[in-house]
């Protein structure tokens, strides 16, 4: 719950609103162009950078040492945040920030993995992702708020909530039980030779095809920049902030709704209709963006598209994200293959984020469109039921090959397995 809040809090603690906020308390920037790219990107870059980092730190301090330093990292980098300098100084923070709270959420799920019950793996890894919907919707209404005071010196409320929450998991981080030591996981060391090994082929597939779809999506800019797409829908001067707070409501109330899904419905099944469902809803952005339509006809028709593209993303690309990961990387080197896919997406989320505010809307739906209809592709590709043939001679060939007797996780944690069983 924590780690997911940590995560939501710092995504959307600096949002459109809050950087022309900053601005005013600083020498004024342009908060229009690509300085307002850089600092919504600055947080993705971090995220990226930590996702890069975070298997060797993993590895060789282990997952306690790993979330209580930079729990306590990311505590200190919010408060640093709440000191207006120059949009430099802010960016350097974030990236610092979004590095401390991309290591944290990579870490809890490879937890689940260890300690949580097959069946239960994926709801508990899909609450990750509920818990950081409801972290934004929090901070969207926070942001709402301070507008409406016209205060810029509150922008550093913003910050509150995610320095709060960063203080709560260093000291719940005490009670974390350690299970990376050396003698523990030796096999985890052995990460050159089997990362690599022709076994883990499809491994590879699922981290290169999975990592650009989430991101793709378009999910991160709609959210981001939401006080931009509605800036002129509502006759109102808080338009924008409105408009993101039903943003992030609609996305949190969505996400607790098809929640059961996850354990009921197929993740193949979830996977395609979601991917299908956005595209669709993009297409229909795309055909109102370029055709001009009247103002009081685009105002309902933006919110039920915005709505509609809310639901079909929570159904698949949202929660299963995470979930795919925890549940088909087999464990000895489940850390490698989640930080290959974490980094792979935070790459195309910084592209779509640095892009969204410097092109129009069209061009970007246009964009989201090209990478759905290439996750629909190879959404089949990655289920075939050889793959169940490669994952036993990956375990025989481990057996064969480790440096110590070990156990390796049975079947379950296969591919077919995960995308048609489960």
């Amino acid at each position: 719950m924590y780690s997911g809040m940590m995560r939501g809090f710092v995504v959307n603690s600096l949002t459109t609103v809050i950087i022309k906020m900053y601005s005013d308390e600083t020498d004024h920037f342009d908060t229009t162009g690509s300085i307002m790219a850089f600092l919504s990107t600055s947080i993705l870059i971090g995220s990226m950078i930590g996702s890069l980092i975070a298997s060797y730190i993993i590895m060789k301090f282990g997952r306690k040492n790993t979330l209580l330093w930079f729990s306590i990292l990311s505590l200190i980098t919010n408060a640093m945040s709440m000191i207006p300098v120059h949009w430099c100084y802010l960016a350097t923070v974030k990236i610092l920030n979004g590095l401390c709270s991309s290591i944290v959420v990579t870490t809890v799920p490879m937890l689940f993995g260890e300690f949580v019950a097959p069946n239960l793996r994926g709801l508990f890894t899909s609450f990750i992702n509920f818990f950081i919907t409801f972290a934004i919707m929090v901070s969207s209404i926070i942001e709402l708020l301070i507008v409406r005071e016209n205060n810029s010196k509150l922008f550093i409320i913003s910050f509150i909530p995610a320095t709060i929450v960063s203080a709560v998991i260093s000291v719940m981080c005490f009670w974390v039980k350690e299970t990376n030591s050396s003698s523990s996981l030796v096999i985890e060391a052995d990460i050159h030779s089997t990362i690599f090994s022709k076994y883990y082929i499809y491994c590879w597939i699922i981290a290169l095809a999975i990592g650009p779809t989430q991101a793709g999506s378009g999910i991160n800019p709609v959210v981001q920049y939401a006080s931009l797409t509605f800036a002129d829908i509502f006759d109102s001067p808080y338009s924008g902030t409105i408009g993101q707070v039903m943003v992030t409501s609609a996305q949190t109330l969505i996400a607790i709704i098809l929640l059961p899904l996850i354990k009921r419905v197929r993740r193949r099944v979830l996977w395609f209709v979601s991917i299908f469902g956005t595209i669709i809803c993009l297409v229909t952005e795309l055909v109102f963006e370029v055709v001009k339509v009247n103002q009081k006809v685009i105002v309902p028709i933006k919110i039920s598209l915005t709505g509609l593209y809310l639901v079909f993303y929570f159904i698949g690309l949202g929660p299963l994200f995470m979930v795919i990961q925890a549940e088909i990387f087999p464990k000895a080197v489940k850390t490698q293959f989640m930080n290959i896919t974490m980094s792979i997406s935070w790459v195309v989320y910084i592209i779509t984020t640095q892009i969204y505010p410097l092109i129009p809307f069209w061009s970007s739906y246009a964009i989201y469109i090209g990478i759905g209809m290439f996750a629909l592709l190879y959404c089949s590709n990655t289920c075939q039921k050889r793959t169940i043939k490669h994952s036993k001679k990956s375990q025989q060939w481990q057996l064969k090959n480790s440096p110590t007797k070990y156990r390796y996780e049975p079947s379950y944690l296969t591919i077919y397995n995960c995308l048609y069983k489960l």
